[in-house]
């Protein structure tokens, strides 16, 4: 029996050791050790946070207002397009008659705004998903107008509407125009243009709980439907994956969070450090009370006089 007691001693190992307070301080309420108490108090709570709220540009990095990522959107054909040709007619060499040629798949309401200029062609469209995520990478608009005897065509406009969709961290979803534009001096048979669409955002979404409606009405009950008047350039209306969006609340004071909690674990240690030197070292006069004192009544059952 000794030998197994002895054996059983030898096995223990010491699994956990929790730290004990052996001594408090006390003093008065208004005495100088518990103001410098309270001092210290105060200073882990602020400290943190100046700290932090200067560390780099004020607001700017401590509450963060916006934020950016990378999202590989949805973008489809709509199967709406308009093609303009514009050039002359040389069946007559003395007087050449200038020529418009209009093709589209635009609604019949908006084709008789066109009549007398418009032309039946062939339109084909498909879609490229390589990597088979239901994205496209790309999109492919081919179109042919037949040209009679004697037309030259010097200026092509084509506008492909596309439909662009995004819903990572915001849910948008909105319709998109793929502009082309040339011209030459000289006619020409054919065109073939490669581009890249891209999401030219110069402010920033607001992110709302609930979907809103930007048309709240007709929007082209005031304004013609195509004003080529008001189209800008195409590097302006190119798309992006980039947006930029105003942040939740919660994520809002994530960042900030963070960065006081992490720099209040600092000032925490080094203030506990001080008030350890100031009263161990009697910087601070004070009452050492041990474990086993209990103040009944206002009065110290057992205390050391420092």
């Amino acid at each position: 029996m000794a030998a197994g007691s002895a054996s059983a001693a030898v096995m223990a190992v010491v699994c956990y050791r929790a730290p004990v307070e052996r001594v408090y301080y006390s003093h008065g309420a208004l005495a100088l050790p518990s103001l410098v108490s309270l001092a210290l108090h105060v200073l882990v709570v602020l400290l943190p946070f100046f700290l932090a709220h200067g560390s780099r540009g004020m607001m700017t990095d401590f509450w963060t207002r916006t934020n950016t990522y990378l999202e590989h959107p949805r973008v489809h054909l709509t199967y709406d397009v308009l093609f303009l040709l514009e050039g002359r007619t040389t069946t007559d060499a003395l007087s050449p008659m200038p020529l418009t040629i209009v093709h589209t798949t635009f609604p019949p309401h908006v084709q008789r705004l066109l009549d007398g200029k418009l032309r039946a062609g062939q339109i084909s469209m498909s879609a490229d998903d390589s990597d088979q995520d239901g994205r496209p990478e790309a999109l492919h608009v081919q179109a042919s107008v037949p040209l009679a005897a004697g037309e030259e065509v010097f200026q092509v406009f084509a506008l492909v509407l596309l439909n662009y969709t995004a819903n990572s961290y915001i849910k948008v979803e909105m319709d998109a125009a793929a502009i082309v534009t040339f011209s030459s001096p000289l006619p020409g048979k054919s065109l073939f243009v490669d581009g890249d669409l891209k999401l030219n955002q110069r402010t920033p979404f607001h992110v709302k709980a609930s979907s809103v409606d930007l048309w709240l009405t007709n929007p082209f009950a005031s304004e013609p439907i195509l004003d080529f008047d008001k189209v800008r350039t195409v590097q302006d209306l190119n798309l992006e994956s980039i947006i930029a969006r105003y942040r939740g609340r919660n994520q809002v004071l994530k960042k900030a969070w963070m960065q006081y909690y992490c720099i209040m674990i600092i000032v925490l240690t080094i203030a506990n450090q001080l008030r350890t030197i100031l009263f161990k070292n009697k910087v601070n006069k004070a009452m050492a009370l041990d474990t086993a004192t209990r103040i009944s009544d206002g009065q110290l059952l057992t205390r050391k006089d420092l």
